[in-house]
């Protein structure tokens, strides 16, 4: 049976790339957290419900942010940790190659 082989490299740098992805859910939010006065809206918008409507909208896509901001965040953390893992398993690996050397 072959050995599972895991980059390690790939691995944090596909953590950097939703970092990056963390870091425009995060510059969203804050434009999505921008209030419109309903004077943006003019008369007509104000009369036909608009500024609730982009409210009721700004919120939920608000919500949607939150939750893709904890995901692409809580992902980063995992592929880090197994890195981490992969890394340290690595090292366990040429230290054990080591021994037997040393024994040999």
């Amino acid at each position: 049976m072959d050995a599972v082989r895991v980059d390690v490299d790939k691995l944090l740098d596909y953590a950097k790339g939703l970092d990056r992805r963390t870091d425009e859910a995060q510059a969203a939010l804050r434009a999505v957290g921008r209030r419109l006065e309903p004077e943006a809206f003019g008369e007509l918008g104000r009369s036909l419900g608009t500024p609730q409507a982009y409210q009721r909208a700004a919120d939920r896509l608000e919500g949607q942010l939150k939750q893709a901001e904890r995901v692409l965040a809580a992902a980063a953390a995992a592929l880090r940790e197994a890195a981490e893992h992969y890394s340290g398993e690595d090292s366990d690996a040429a230290r054990t190659l080591e021994r037997k050397a040393d024994l040999d």
